[in-house]
């Protein structure tokens, strides 16, 4: 059993057609035609279920928790939509959800984003295309393993913090030439 409606119907009648978000169903559903923002996270609000798109290139554009929540659910193919968050800038959690879900560019509203967390976490978070380069301060709360700090250096201009200044690096020359040159702690 799935659950087959156009984007006319999900935005005409989405309670009925998968639940409500606070009743929901785990059966998989399928969006037909060109879905909008608010019809995806309906259907992810109202699914456990696998989600199917005639389209996964939909570029999506709105506030992070929003982005967030309709890329949250499980989908039958990767994702690749182009994503403008608009407003605040998104958590680190948020960022972290939205560039697991999707193989598209993310374009963040403020470059000056600071984050703060784990390496796992930060490294997560920035590992997609992001538009823009950051500039905020980042400040690690463990210590980084080189492929992490290098995907953290590659995606920000901004200060690393270490949790560690003393942490040590091996691996390629262009590995370790690509881990930044400054850093506090």
């Amino acid at each position: 059993d799935r659950i087959e409606a156009d984007t006319q119907e999900i935005q005409s009648d989405t309670d009925t057609i998968i639940g409500t978000t606070s009743v929901g169903t785990s059966k998989d559903s399928h969006i037909k035609g060109t879905h909008t923002l608010a019809q995806l996270k309906a259907v992810n609000d109202g699914t456990t279920g696998t989600i199917t798109l005639d389209d996964y290139t939909v570029a999506l554009t709105g506030s992070a928790s929003d982005i967030a929540a309709a890329l949250s659910g499980t989908f039958a193919s990767p994702y690749t939509g182009n994503i403008t968050i608009t407003g605040s800038n998104p958590t680190l959690s948020q960022l972290k959800n939205i560039n697991d879900a999707t193989t598209g560019t993310i374009t963040l509203p403020d470059a000056t984003i600071t984050f703060s967390g784990s390496a796992v976490d930060v490294s997560a978070a920035l590992s997609g295309t992001i538009t823009n380069t950051l500039t905020g301060a980042i400040s690690l709360s463990d210590d980084p393993t080189l492929p992490q700090l290098k995907t953290i250096n590659n995606a920000s201009n901004g200060a690393i913090t270490l949790n560690d200044a003393g942490v040590t690096f091996s691996g390629s020359a262009a590995d370790v030439a690509a881990a930044p040159v400054s850093y506090t702690h």
